[in-house]
């Protein structure tokens, strides 16, 4: 994702967020409480004025980003996302999502922190509509603990939907790493 001068981002790993006032290669001055500090783009996410998390799937349809916006490399990276919906089944039998970055592209490593996330979010929003597709009212979503971020965006994202109620997963399968989804009405 592209970064440019007065965009609102939120620093990862940090507390804060600011308006880029400056862009050299891979490094952006943000002003924060009127002072300028510099970062580096992979540490940084766009956000909107009130702190939401600005998806580029949100500005323009994401199969148009992959067909011809994304860089030839990143395409790359985006065509190896499994998209086999029901590979993993928990022990309870409810189908899984495994939202670890290196569950779902190949080359993890040649992303930028906001491109992981825009990943993990589409691989969301697609499992889900699959699983409206398919009927499947009940599954698993598998975040991990780190720093939160991707809990949140996973939450903000269920949210989103009106007919989908989820909490916590099962503390002796998941630990603290994941959230049970049920989606209602598939079956009313």
């Amino acid at each position: 994702m592209a970064f440019r001068i007065g965009d609102h981002v939120k620093i990862l790993d940090e507390d804060g967020e600011g308006i880029i006032v400056r862009l050299n290669g891979n490094m952006a001055t943000v002003e924060l409480d009127g002072f300028p500090f510099d970062f580096l783009t992979t540490s940084l996410i766009r956000v909107d004025e009130d702190n939401n998390l600005i998806h580029q799937a949100h500005q323009k349809d994401f199969e148009e980003l992959v067909r011809n916006d994304l860089s030839t490399n990143h395409k790359e990276v985006l065509m190896h996302i499994p998209m086999n919906v029901f590979d993993k089944i928990s022990r309870r039998g409810y189908p899984e999502l495994d939202l670890h970055i290196h569950e779902l592209v190949d080359q993890p490593k040649k992303m930028t922190n906001s491109e992981m996330l825009e990943v993990q979010i589409h691989r969301l929003e697609k499992f889900i509509h699959s699983c409206i597709h398919q009927s499947v009212s009940e599954f698993v979503v598998i975040h991990g603990v780190g720093e939160g971020v991707l809990k949140s965006e996973v939450r903000k994202v269920l949210e989103s939907h009106g007919n989908i109620v989820f909490r916590d997963a099962d503390y002796g399968e998941y630990g603290i790493g994941a959230t049970q989804v049920q989606i209602k009405g598939l079956f009313s």
